[in-house]
């Protein structure tokens, strides 16, 4: 199971209401020492992202649903979708 939560994420609808996560404009990311690292200057933290959360994160550019990322990430890691489509919610909500 993925109990985390990406910061700097956030949701926007389409007419069909499916959830289409985008990174905010005002958070930096970089990779150090093969880690993706994120900056909210606005909330004063920073953030070091897993695998995981690294994987969603590069797919929230507003273009992927989240049950496309989910889908994306099962084939990925070999984990069954059902179990994670939730949690991609969860992580980006």
């Amino acid at each position: 199971m993925l109990y985390i939560k990406i910061v700097g994420v956030t949701l926007t609808k389409d007419t069909s209401t499916m959830n289409y996560p985008r990174r905010r404009t005002d958070v930096n990311s970089r990779v150090v020492e093969e880690e993706t690292v994120v900056l909210d200057r606005h909330h004063e933290f920073i953030h070091q992202l897993n695998l995981t959360a690294t994987y969603i994160w590069e797919r929230c550019d507003g273009k992927a649903s989240i049950e496309d990322i989910a889908a994306q990430l099962a084939e990925t890691f070999d984990v069954e979708y059902e179990r994670l489509s939730g949690n991609v919610y969860a992580a980006t909500a």
